[in-house]
């Protein structure tokens, strides 16, 4: 099985069962369905093959790098796609801890750097994200430690507020070029008196390593947003709904009584969705014109390509992708294909759209 982990592009692969099946009407997405003992991505030109026993890197049918590295797979890239961390997770289940060997590569698929990560069983794993200078960011979650590996240097940074790894938690990393942006939720979706939930936000700025932190009402973060100018959070805050949008400095811009599973910007619109209906709101998260689009559905994911967007949506066992049309200030899903998959998956954002697993590869294009 291949995991890809990532936060904010931060990506996840994993295979699922294409049905080459449209009982809709013609298939408007192309798509492409590979069954190998491998699966693969292509960025950069470079072709990269991976499966439980390593992975191999090839340049016009020239195999450059062959790693022979046993265990799970993952994937992560820089927000340009020119970056590449490719990490692999031994299975060790009769050891004290997990042996994770982590390689970063740059867009020729040269190396970079490689080091090995190891945490002992029944703690959080490392989160690891890369930016588009190639520098590696690790936030170590059991010591609240923010690790930040350059080509020539390494830096720890320690964060205010250290809590137990016994602490039910979640934590959502990303990235640019000037900052670090990091997601610390004590999570109690009851919200009990004895230890309520909260959540704090981190910004930490990557030359003077100034952090700046800010401790908010939430007691689930159900889905969050980084873009060029704002950090939107959303989830509950006790039975309250709340949606909170930041400036990049944690300067409170707005916040509205709604809880979103999925929020992301087309052009100066958030557009926002729940299990019951999609909204558009404009860049300050106010309302607009736009008329709310009332259905039950699951929307997991989304997607941009050629320019267009597309929403994935998982119900019992089964996806469906829609096209995402704003035209005419309505708001529409137009139909384009569907697949099984016993469970839910992340969908990989290259220059086309790759679901993977071992044996199998499905890339939309």
């Amino acid at each position: 099985m291949v995991n890809v982990v990532n936060i904010n592009k931060i990506n996840i692969y994993v295979i699922i069962i294409f049905l080459n099946v449209n009982i809709y009407g013609q298939t408007l997405l192309k798509y492409n369905d590979d069954k190998s003992d491998k699966c693969f991505f292509e960025n950069n030109g470079y072709r990269i093959e991976l499966n439980e026993l390593g992975y191999k890197i090839i340049k016009d049918n020239e195999i450059v790098v062959n790693k022979n590295i046993s265990g799970v797979k993952s994937v992560k890239t820089s927000q340009d796609n020119n970056f590449t961390i490719l990490s692999n997770f031994e299975k060790n289940e009769n050891k004290l801890f997990r042996i994770n060997t982590i390689t970063l590569y740059d867009k020729n698929y040269d190396q970079v750097q490689t080091f090995v990560d190891t945490v002992y069983n029944d703690y959080y794993a490392n989160l690891y994200a890369v930016n588009n200078s190639g520098d590696i960011i690790c936030y170590d979650i059991n010591n609240n430690l923010i690790t930040l590996k350059r080509r020539y240097e390494l830096n720890n940074i320690e964060l205010p507020f250290y809590f137990s790894v016994k602490t039910e938690a979640q934590h959502f990393l990303n990235v640019d070029n000037q900052n670090i942006y990091l997601i610390k939720n004590i999570t109690n979706p009851l919200d009990d008196e004895i230890l309520p939930g909260f959540t704090i936000l981190y910004k930490i700025n990557m030359s003077d390593f100034q952090i700046i932190s800010l401790k908010i009402s939430l007691n689930v973060v159900t889905s969050y947003y980084l873009n060029s100018d704002y950090l939107v959070v959303s989830g509950n805050n006790g039975s309250e709904y709340k949606t909170y949008l930041f400036d990049k400095k944690l300067k409170l811009v707005n916040e509205i009584d709604e809880r979103f599973n999925l929020i992301f910007n087309i052009n100066e619109y958030f557009i926002s969705l729940n299990n019951s209906q999609i909204a558009v709101y404009d860049s300050l998260l106010k309302a607009t014109n736009f008329k709310k689009h009332t259905k039950t559905f699951n929307i997991v994911d989304y997607f941009v390509l050629n320019g267009k967007y597309y929403l994935a949506e998982y119900l019992l066992n089964n996806y469906k992708i829609y096209l995402l049309d704003l035209t005419d200030g309505e708001i529409k899903l137009v139909y384009q294909t569907e697949f099984e998959s016993d469970f839910p998956l992340v969908i990989l954002k290259l220059k086309n759209i790759y679901l993977l697993d071992k044996n199998r590869t499905i890339f939309l294009e």
